[in-house]
């Protein structure tokens, strides 16, 4: 379903889960992250670029079950296929505050726990808008598993309605917009990286810098 984009944007969706944890007098901390989990899970579903890289996302548990595997999920959140190729992603949903780098030891427990022959790739999908720090960085680069990392930017950037989806459960597309020239050099290049298994990249770009 096509729309007009909704005034509500992401931002103010996740500053809003951001203010009832913070000021509800119960831990709602696990049901902020089980949120932002399901909401990753949309996005990963229905926008069109991730949806040429991923198929059927779900939850580690459900996937972990079906395989007879322990369930808990040791850092790993979500498992999708990898679409045109062989293997599954792993995925972490971070949700962060805004503003802060994410630091090495926040991809410590999901390195670990995806650096099995089950996984083909990685996804790392996060809410700081910030650059990962210098240590963080260089650990992912030495991965012999790809890691792709989607962050806040690419989020704001996706054509799902947000209100639709948090408000009615719904699932609706804004009217596609023309990608400005940095956005088209960005789905090129991330389309390329995957075809060439590029080690890492962040919001389009790898870690080493390249263009």
């Amino acid at each position: 379903m096509m729309s007009s984009r909704s005034s509500v944007t992401i931002d103010q969706i996740l500053d809003k889960w951001r203010w009832q944890a913070a000021t509800s007098p119960s831990n709602v901390e696990r049901f902020k992250g089980s949120a932002f989990e399901r909401l990753c899970i949309a996005y990963l579903t229905h926008d069109p670029l991730q949806r040429t890289q991923y198929d059927a996302p779900m939850a580690y548990g459900a996937w972990a079950r079906q395989r007879g595997l322990a369930e808990s999920d040791l850092g790993i959140d979500l498992v999708a296929k990898v679409r045109n190729g062989e293997g599954w992603c792993a995925i972490q949903c971070k949700f962060l505050a805004e503003g802060r780098p994410l630091r090495k030891a926040a991809l410590d427990s999901f390195l670990a726990a995806s650096g099995t022959r089950d996984f083909t790739r990685r996804l790392f999908i996060d809410t700081t808008g910030e650059p990962w720090s210098a240590p963080a960085e260089a650990m992912a680069c030495r991965q012999a598993v790809p890691v792709t990392r989607v962050g806040l930017d690419q989020l704001r950037q996706s054509p799902i309605d947000w209100a639709q989806y948090v408000n009615h459960d719904k699932i609706v597309l804004a009217e596609p917009k023309r990608p400005r020239p940095h956005q088209d050099e960005a789905i090129s290049f991330q389309k390329e990286s995957q075809a060439h298994r590029s080690p890492i990249l962040k919001n389009g770009r790898d870690f080493s810098g390249r263009a």
